[in-house]
């Protein structure tokens, strides 16, 4: 590629960027006559390689040029130079070395290069910018579908792919395509290929016309001429495969019809079509219907000769095994799914443990369990079923899940209980034939780079128990791990760091990993977007080359490592010839690490923090580097701390993270250890930090705000550069503040010190809440056309440690509190809180490389017995319990306290820690489940009575009181929650349901969330019970009663208190939600039985208590029809809840109606009779009412309401009539099936549902409408009482009583006057 001579440019930007200087180009003659792929330039050579580097560079910063608004001179350069690269000779030149580069780097530099072209020829002129987009395009696609790479490393490429296809114009996507075209004669087409088809053929088919050759045609009548052409043209069996699954994708199916029709079963016969026809037979049966498939099948077997000496049709033989194969393992699939699934259901419903169905998982995975120790003892066991019974395991781990997976001290501690099992399973399988690791491995690593970050954490943990129990076999089959380090970088930081932390006694033993290790972290370096996986791998390698403090004497590590000497390697355990160079590398790069960008110096901070605190040994030479760093470290002003680049603001200087990093490195844990560290001028490296954080301490207490350049009339507008800045500078020092308080408190040498740094950072926190509190946080940095910001950038961790000393120096009635405190005790307390509450939700949010040092077991659940004293102000000073309990600060140490209980509760639940060592108080004979039950027995009679009794004053304190009351209540519920996860005694719910409506009995619940909160949490209790003696039933129906009670008025007291006082939709819709759950759980037990239980006397039992649940769930819906029939309240909510009732009931009537022939002793079940008496005795008092209510509309009001609402009301109301129909004729025919007369309901229903028109009821009716027009309305009283049941005949006859009486009468109270139905739904 020729690239001219352009004077004009010299000394410019472009010149220095994309043209090397003269000194960089001139080469020896050796190198430019061996020099390949080369451009000549005017006395010089410059390598492809060179060029394509540069350009990849300025694309990048002219990303960044743009965000700042300075690229005027900067594009009026690049533009002459990128209007010669995309001149056709040079430009193709250059896209040959991409393409036959794309294999060896995984497609790196084509991505590079193509999001870089990308962004400069958008700087060109309209035409100019479609050739080149078409040719970048045609570039990407021939990478895309041609190339055998990874599907993770060309995820970038494929994205800026699609967003050029949304640019182009439909005549450019008709040239690409007669290029795509092209791909179909190879013989393997890369995984992209199907992916990238849609994407042009979709981008197609959004007009409806396009011209094709001077011709207007409809553009689907293109497409699927087009697709249909790809189906005869596709030369392999995976080509047409994939041709077959943009048919598919496209919804074009009739496509795969017309082919068979008109192709194959015409040419079939053809002795030199029959083998291609063939194949795509075979490819076809995998996605035809049965009844295709049967044909498709008779032809291919009728179209091979069956003479002597002809060869078998293999293919067809191997085609019909597969897709066997395929069809049961997806059935398997499905029943394993549908186990599990029943296993969840059974620990949230209580009664249906009682059943015995849980028992069928159990039994299932014990068969899985010995299936796996015969193959690891069977030789031909394991021939026959180990390929099949893997691709299981792996299929149940591709089962998707919207459980999150837990990570707790490095390990999956909770998530999707089938993905747990499978991975469980297919690790013992894999140890137990570990000659065949290598192909295990090999499908773990791709698993996890194509994976999602979830079911990639299941893989991860695998990993982990492979490596350890079978290292040396993982060490033997290192080659299948070079693949993933090739990417390493890419992966999400949590899992590469985990995969590389798991691996390590591997990568130890294997330099060439270590080298492929290395390769890949150098790539991606100086990349801020990868730094957190990065940095960390990193020091991961670092920590390989050292020694445990066990083995290295202290006189060997006197020495810092900073100054690279051979003496300091060796004492960290080099080799003198192997580790040296590659120590000397990693070193190198951390130091390098330190002049980056925010992340990048962060990751290092808490890299050398973990360390040194793993490794007390290396404390001392982490420190130094850092002191050493320190030094360099800005003047505390935004103007110099803080800086923007590209629109985005961030950090020069991490501050609050250097300082913290050191403070690590000189906790007393560490120092203890190990002798002090030198230099090689033999400064004390401990003192020197030391001295150093002293002189900040003593900086940061002496200037105030004015000092710093952040006081009140600075600007703190988040739009702009100078506000952003000044934003982000004052939460540096507020975290810079935290840090430095830590420091001090743990020196213990000065109070007076922490009275100064809480006086400034309370100063300047008044600044940001006088300045910033009407501004949301989370809309910072979102502006369109303000800067970028993140304010977490500058947020760190206070240890727990130090929060508990402060805690325990000042909460407790003995506390030996320091007089130079007591000034700022309070100060120094609600900053303890507010740190503490910081330090537990980092816990729930995710991973933090120092959890393992600032949040220890031991420090959370001591942290949290403070925070519990503190709330309930027992054992207490005299100035804490004089706090009210509405402050903030107590409603934030019982959000602390409850993310502790949280973490702890997923951490330990498998281990039932006992939790009530927080309380510091606890009766120690307790076990786990009496332990957990006191606790929320505290919580919900003590805590919340005292909550729900207490005043909450007028006017605005009463607002502010109230939203600090609901937080808390809220809080309790989360704990309560938390706790109820770890038990595992089914009396511990009904304990906690009895204490909790007795709250409800004695309380008025004044606030309407709260309510809902306390309800749901009392439905999640009732379905946990098994409830064997009716209490939950008798509470509910209780409730219900008391509802219909307050509605009508009367003037006896309620059993629960909060009836009275309560929105009565809220109560109504707790108790519809406790039926329509309970009949939920119905559903799930019969549809497991019909598809698991034998058909016998434990079938009867499991109906029966089906059955059981639907006579509760029936008589709590028959208290609740009144709310309907009477009162309209909650009309569509309770349609929907007969709906629902209805069609559960028809569950278990259509099993038994399924079974009638093979189990013809079902007669004689106990079920039938329960049935019986299920129908007669509840459901048709239900439908009598229902019936007269339900679909009736009244015109009247009617009137006033909006279209989409009536269409609302019709859906609801067709739902309801054909799930009561269903259920009707189910039963109908249930009887006759069995010749049961106890089941024939329908002479009583029917003659409750009078179909008969009534002539004189509708003449009165219409009359009465007529003269509703020209009268004005009268106000129609409410009735009170509605009867259950209703004789024969009684509505015909009320009709004609009220015509006669004529358009005058008036209704008395207590009457029901039917000439006007309410709506029902």
């Amino acid at each position: 590629m020729m690239v001219e001579k352009m004077s004009m440019m010299k000394g410019t930007e472009v010149v220095n960027g994309l043209m090397p200087m003269k000194s960089v180009m001139v080469q020896s003659r050796a190198k430019r006559a061996s020099a390949r792929h080369a451009v000549r330039r005017v006395g010089a050579l410059v390598s492809i390689d060179t060029f394509v580097d540069r350009f990849i560079d300025h694309g990048r910063k002219l990303a960044t040029k743009r965000k700042s608004g300075q690229e005027e001179k900067f594009v009026a350069n690049v533009k002459v130079v990128v209007r010669q690269v995309a001149e056709e000779r040079r430009r193709e030149r250059v896209f040959s070395y991409l393409r036959s580069n794309a294999e060896k780097d995984q497609a790196t530099k084509v991505t590079d290069f193509y999001i870089a072209w990308c962004q400069l020829t958008s700087l060109l002129e309209e035409e100019e910018q479609i050739s080149c987009r078409s040719a970048g395009l045609r570039l990407a696609l021939d990478v895309l579908c041609t190339q055998p790479l990874f599907t993770l490393y060309v995820s970038g490429l494929y994205d800026q792919f699609v967003k050029q296809v949304q640019q182009c114009e439909s005549w450019q996507v008709l040239a690409l395509l007669e290029t795509h075209n092209e791909t179909l004669k190879m013989l393997n087409l890369s995984s992209r290929w199907t992916n990238c088809s849609l994407v042009l053929l979709k981008h197609l088919l959004k007009n409806e016309q396009i011209t094709k050759d001077g011709n207007v045609v409809s553009s689907i009548a293109y497409v699927r001429e087009l697709v249909y052409d790809w189906m005869l043209q596709a030369a392999t069996f995976e080509v047409f495969g994939a041709v077959v699954t943009v048919t598919q994708n496209l919804s074009m199916s009739d496509l795969i019809d017309k082919f068979l029709d008109e192709h194959v079963f015409e040419e079939i016969f053809n002795e030199e079509q029959r083998p291609v026809l063939t194949w795509k037979c075979i490819s076809l049966t995998r996605v035809v219907d049965s009844k295709r498939l049967a044909r498709v099948l008779r032809e291919m077997v009728a179209a091979w000769p069956k003479r002597k000496g002809t060869t078998p049709a293999s293919d067809l033989v191997s085609c019909v095994h597969e897709m066997v194969k395929a069809s049961m393992m997806a059935e398997l699939t499905k029943t394993f799914q549908k186990l599990w699934t029943f296993r969840e259901n059974v620990n949230e419903f209580g009664w249906i443990e009682s059943s015995g169905l849980g028992e069928i998982v159990d039994v299932v995975e014990d068969q899985v369990t010995c299936l796996v120790q015969r193959l690891g003892e069977d030789l031909e066991a394991w021939d026959l079923l180990s390929e099949p019974t893997v691709l299981l395991l792996q299929s149940l781990l591709r089962l998707p899940s919207t459980k999150e997976v837990t990570i707790v001290d490095g390990r999956v501690a909770d998530g999707c209980p089938i993905w747990i099992f499978a991975s469980r399973v297919l690790v013992k399988l894999i140890m137990s034939r570990r000659k065949e690791l290598g192909a295990h491995l090999a499908m773990i690593i791709e698993s996890v780079s194509t994976s999602s970050a979830s079911i990639a954490f299941i893989y991860v943990d695998m990993l982990v128990d492979i490596v350890r129990n079978c290292t040396l076999d993982v060490l033997n089959n290192w080659r299948e791990l070079e693949s993933l380090f090739k990417c390493i970088c890419h992966i999400r930081r949590d899992i590469s760091v985990s995969l590389v932390r798991c691996l390590m006694p591997v990568i130890n033993n294997r330099s060439q990993l270590r080298e492929q290790l290395l390769q890949s972290v150098k790539g991606s370096l100086l990349d801020s977007r990868h730094a957190n996986a990065v940095i960390p791998i990193l020091m991961l390698l670092f920590r390989s080359f050292s020694k445990r403090p066990n083995a290295v004497p202290g006189s060997q590590l006197s020495q810092s490592f900073a100054t690279f000497s051979s003496q300091s390697l060796q004492a960290m355990g080099c080799k003198r010839k192997t580790d040296e160079t590659v120590c000397l590398e990693v070193i190198g790069l951390l130091k390098r690490c330190l002049t980056q960008w925010t992340p990048t110096k962060m990751a290092v901070y808490l890299g050398f923090a973990e360390e040194g605190t793993r490794n007390s040994a290396m404390a001392g030479q982490c420190l130094d580097l850092l002191v050493l760093h320190a030094t360099t470290a800005p003047e505390w002003k935004s103007e110099t701390m803080v800086m923007s680049a590209g629109g985005v603001v961030s950090l020069v200087e991490p501050m609050p993270q250097l300082v913290q990093a050191m403070q690590c490195l000189l906790s007393e844990e560490v120092v203890a250890d190990v002798p002090r560290t030198q230099t090689q001028i033999g400064a004390n490296v401990q003192k020197s930090a030391n001295d150093l954080i002293d002189a900040w301490v003593q900086k940061a207490s002496s200037e105030d705000v004015h000092d710093l350049g952040v006081d009140k009339l600075s600007e703190w507008n988040p739009t702009t550069p100078m506000g952003s800045a000044n934003l982000l500078f004052a939460r540096m020092m507020l975290n810079l503040y935290d840090v430095l308080i830590e420091h001090v408190w743990c020196q213990f040498n000065d109070c007076h010190r922490i009275v100064a740094l809480l006086g400034r950072r309370k100063e300047l926190d008044e600044v940001l809440q006088e300045k910033y509190v009407r501004r949301k946080e989370a809309k910072v940095g979102t502006s369109e056309t303000g800067p970028t910001l993140d304010l977490k950038q500058a947020d760190v961790l206070i240890n727990g440690r130090t929060l508990s000393q402060i805690f325990e120096n000042t909460v407790p009635e003995q506390a030996s509190s320091i007089e130079v405190l007591n000034d700022v005790n309070c100060e120094l307390f609600d900053w303890a809180v507010d740190r503490v509450l910081a330090l537990s939700q980092s816990l729930l949010d995710g991973f933090h490389p120092l959890h393992s040092m600032l949040c220890g077991s031991n420090t959370m659940i001591a942290l949290a017995g403070y925070l519990l004293d503190y709330y309930t102000a027992s054992n207490c000073t005299g100035w804490i319990e004089a706090r009210y309990i509405a402050c903030s600060s107590k409603t934030k140490a019982l959000e602390a306290y409850s993310n502790i209980i949280q973490y702890l509760s997923t951490k330990y639940r498998r281990k039932r820690c006992d939790l009530n060592a927080t309380t510091a108080r606890g009766e120690k004979s307790l076990t786990a489940n009496g332990s957990l039950v006191r606790h929320c027995h505290l919580f919900m009679t003590k805590l919340l009575s005292a909550l729900l009794t207490k005043d909450r004053g007028e006017g605005e304190e009463k607002k502010r009181v109230g939203l600090e009351l609901e937080r808390q209540a809220k809080v309790m519920f989360k704990i309560c929650a938390a706790l109820m996860k770890m038990m595992d005694n089914p009396k511990c719910f009904m304990t906690m349901f009895k204490f909790t409506t007795g709250i409800l009995e004695k309380n008025v619940v004044a606030n309407n969330l709260t309510l809902r909160e306390m309800l749901k949490w009392l439905c999640t209790l009732a379905m946990k019970c098994m409830d064997t003696d009716h209490t939950v039933e008798r509470a509910l129906n209780t409730i219900a009663d008391d509802l219909v009670q307050v509605l009508s008025e009367e003037g006896d007291d309620c059993k629960y208190k909060f009836v009275a006082h309560a929105a009565q939709g809220t109560i109504c819709d707790f108790l519809a939600s406790c039926v329509e759950r309970s009949l939920v759980a119905v559903r799930s037990v019969i549809s497991f039985a019909g598809a698991f239980q034998a058909k016998d006397l434990r079938m009867d039992e499991v109906l029966s208590a089906a059955l059981n649940k639907c006579e509760h769930c029936c008589e709590l819906t028959s208290r609740l029809l009144p709310l309907h029939a009477q009162f309209a309240v909650q009309r569509e909510r309770l349609v929907q809840t007969l709906t629902t009732l209805f069609s559960a009931i028809q569950e278990p009537v259509d099993l038994m109606l399924s079974n009638v022939k093979n189990v013809p002793e079902m007669v004689e079940w106990k079920s039938l009779s329960i049935l019986s008496k299920l129908l007669k005795e509840r459901l048709q008092a239900i439908m009598a009412i229902a019936d007269e209510h339900v679909g009736i509309f009244n015109p009247e009001e009617m009137k006033g309401a909006r279209k989409k609402n009536i269409k609302k009301d019709e859906v609801i109301y067709v739902k309801y009539v054909r799930a009561r129909e269903a259920l009707q004729s189910r039963v109908l025919m249930i009887s006759e099936a069995l010749k049961e007369e106890r089941l024939n309901f329908q002479k009583n229903t029917i003659g409750m549902r009078d179909f008969r028109i009534n002539l004189s009821t509708l003449k009165a009716r219409v009359i009465h409408s007529g003269v509703d027009e020209e009268q004005p309305k009268r106000k129609k009283r409410r009735a009170t009482t509605q009867s259950m049941e209703r004789a024969e005949g009684q509505e015909n006859d009320e009709d004609m009583t009220r015509t006669s009486a004529g358009d005058e009468t008036t209704m008395d109270t207590g009457e029901k006057d039917t000439s006007q139905p309410s709506i029902v739904y």
